[in-house]
């Protein structure tokens, strides 16, 4: 995948669509990572990439590509409007990275995640509790665990050297610790409950992010002395809930 997002995309108007596995939900290795060259967020969305297509050999098959999950926005994004019809493009656009299942929460390898045609049709939005997550703070370690009653214990297998999933990418020094997620032809599309996380400096765009398996208590710890005077927010997002934590300066 490229580094960084390129034109069109990277244009502050453009709906910018990334693409996920449907074997997770989770960034594929073929879809471009953002931010743009001037930190705006990118992609925007994301949507499936890999799809069932008849081939030049007459033969019906796999076959991939952010060439599928774009169009497929663009359809979403018709009938968005057209259930719409008083909404200007840059409104729809807009509502539309409302809609995604990850928002208010983004991150450069999903963005707000897929959209969601129930907030356009019926403005259904998931009830959850106050909050989901404790967060505790000593001598400057920060550790996030979940309610347990509202965890769901999941991984994404990495063969035999990894039994726990985790990507991370650190945006100033464009490196980023990619295990990639092996597709199973044998099971049909499930996102996994998986816990996301990015740290946002006070430039406001995001130095890095990182996706973890869900399988005990606190599910991420984070030094927060090599994050001090440049960092302000903090943000964590699992099942549909996000939160926030800010750094005192």
């Amino acid at each position: 995948a490229w580094v960084t997002v390129a034109a069109p995309a990277d244009g502050d108007s453009v709906l910018a669509v990334g693409a996920i596995n449907p074997w997770s939900g989770l960034h594929t290795t073929f879809s471009s990572f953002g931010p743009s060259a001037d930190k705006e967020l990118k992609p925007n969305v994301t949507a499936v990439g890999h799809v069932m297509a008849y081939s030049k050999e007459k033969k019906i098959g796999e076959t991939q590509g952010t060439s599928f999950s774009s169009p497929l926005t663009a359809g979403f994004a018709a009938c968005a409007w057209q259930a719409n019809p008083d909404l200007t493009n840059w409104e729809l656009l807009k509502m539309i990275e409302k809609s995604g299942d990850m928002y208010p929460y983004f991150d450069y390898a999903h963005g707000y995640g897929v959209p969601q045609a129930s907030y356009f049709l019926d403005g259904e939005t998931l009830i959850l509790p106050d909050s989901i997550f404790t967060i505790s703070v000593e001598d400057d370690i920060l550790q996030v665990s979940i309610r347990e009653d509202f965890m769901i214990k999941d991984t994404l297998e990495q063969g035999q050297d990894f039994d726990v999933y985790r990507f991370t990418q650190r945006i100033n020094r464009h490196v980023w610790d990619y295990k990639k997620v092996t597709i199973d032809q044998e099971h049909p599309f499930s996102k996994r409950e998986l816990f996301y996380y990015h740290i946002e400096n006070d430039s406001n765009y995001l130095d890095e992010y990182s996706v973890l398996s869900v399988r005990e208590n606190p599910v991420v710890t984070v030094n927060l002395e090599k994050y001090k005077g440049k960092t302000k927010i903090l943000r964590f997002h699992y099942r549909g809930y996000t939160e926030e934590f800010k750094l005192e300066e």
